[in-house]
């Protein structure tokens, strides 16, 4: 364990992929589990919960299959900045403009046109960073690579879960009653401007991120010293 995690060190994509992961899950589920909040309080209809959430999934779901085509053209890490770019201008476009069901649906839209870029690229990514530590140490980590970076996953998870309780526990939120503007401004807060700003941090990393670049020269260096072997 000593030895595999001096070898993640030397690995300088490992923690930003690692922190990907986590800033990713965290707005997510923020996103996610104060929609239902949302829903209720600030567009007055509980029922639209599951709208909000068909608007996120199904352009995913839609968009999946020409991700790897854009990955060919224009490199993993670019087509993931262009996916976190477009949901941090969703987000603030729910926060600071959308008011009614119609213009937060289009919000919700973007979001998950955004999040198609994001959802299967990040996993790719992981392998990405394998090769570049094997070219850059030797050995080969796939099981605690993944391993750290689904901790990253689980963190987030959990960290977007209890951080709708912490920020509507702010805005001193009451179930079962008309809220205060500060509670509303808290529900719309955890919903679309703490995403926002996870999604603007992430954009920055992805766009910092060279591994595109050096991933042609790891995978013919591979490839050779496999011959040679």
């Amino acid at each position: 364990m000593k030895e595999s995690i001096k070898m993640l060190v030397k690995n300088k994509y490992f923690a930003r992929v690692t922190i990907i992961f986590l800033l990713n899950y965290t707005a997510n589920n923020l996103c996610n589990g104060a929609a239902v909040f949302y829903a209720s309080y600030i567009l007055g209809n509980s029922a639209y919960f599951g709208l909000l959430a068909v608007g996120m999934t199904v352009p995913v779901i839609l968009l999946l299959p020409t991700v790897p085509g854009l990955v060919k053209r224009f490199g993993r890490c670019k087509v993931m900045t262009v996916g976190m770019m477009i949901q941090v201008a969703a987000f603030a476009f729910v926060f600071f403009i959308a008011r009614d069901f119609v213009t937060v649906m289009i919000g919700m839209i973007m979001i998950g046109v955004g999040r198609s870029a994001v959802a299967s690229n990040q996993f790719a990514l992981v392998v990405d960073v394998i090769d570049y530590g094997k070219w850059k140490t030797g050995i080969r980590l796939n099981g605690i690579t993944n391993s750290i970076t689904s901790f990253g996953m689980k963190v987030g998870t959990g960290l977007g879960a209890a951080s709708v309780g912490w920020i509507l526990a702010a805005g001193a939120y009451a179930p079962n009653t008309t809220q205060s503007p500060q509670a509303e401004l808290a529900i719309r807060a955890a919903f679309a401007l703490a995403p926002m700003i996870l999604a603007a941090i992430n954009m920055i990393i992805t766009m910092r991120c060279k591994i595109d670049k050096e991933q042609e020269t790891v995978l013919a260096d591979l490839k050779e010293r496999r011959k040679q072997a």
